[in-house]
């Protein structure tokens, strides 16, 4: 998938180095996002029920390889694809929560939130405003045909904005999980 990604910036007529944070310019993070969601998007992804399992709670959630190989995924499956190429593009993401959905994100400067959770939407949407972080919802890649990255980044915000917020549940910040 990051193969791919480096292949649309190269159309694109941009770089097609995969480089993280390395040109410290939120337009290159942005540039690298926006081509992560194009490799996806020429996949073609199914929206699908999750997997058959035996939990009374929460779901059992598809690989990045799996959703890949099958094409075919749920909202946390396609949150978790992105999170995963996200994170071995050198980028910092972040998996949002909502009640019964998640979308992903992306800090545009190499930061992380101040602790491993948040549950203030206001936090993101302050970093959203000040251009430090992006929402995206990645249902919409599993469109046909599948919504543009700028589409999905506009849906995201409205999952996080403050008349939605009763539906937040809490933000997961995966550099910081890591550490």
């Amino acid at each position: 998938m990051i193969k791919s990604a480096s292949d649309v910036l190269r159309r694109a007529g941009k770089s097609p180095a995969i480089d993280g944070y390395q040109s410290r310019k939120r337009t290159r993070v942005y540039e690298i996002a926006s081509a992560i969601w194009s490799a996806v998007a020429a996949k073609r992804l199914t929206y699908s029920e999750p997997p058959t399992s035996f939990e009374r709670q929460g779901q059992k959630v598809r690989t990045p390889s799996h959703v890949w190989e099958s094409g075919l995924a749920t909202c946390l499956d396609t949150t978790v694809l992105f999170a995963a190429a996200l994170e071995q593009a050198g980028l910092n993401a972040l998996v949002a929560f909502t009640e019964g959905h998640a979308l992903c994100g992306v800090f545009l400067q190499p930061q992380t939130l101040q602790a491993v959770t948040t549950d203030e939407a206001a936090d993101l949407r302050r970093r959203m405003d000040l251009d430090e972080l992006i929402l995206f919802e990645t249902t919409l890649v599993t469109g046909e045909p599948p919504a543009r990255f700028m589409q999905a980044i506009e849906a995201g915000k409205r999952r996080v904005a403050e008349v939605a917020e009763t539906e937040f549940v809490y933000a997961l910040d995966i550099k910081r999980a890591r550490a």
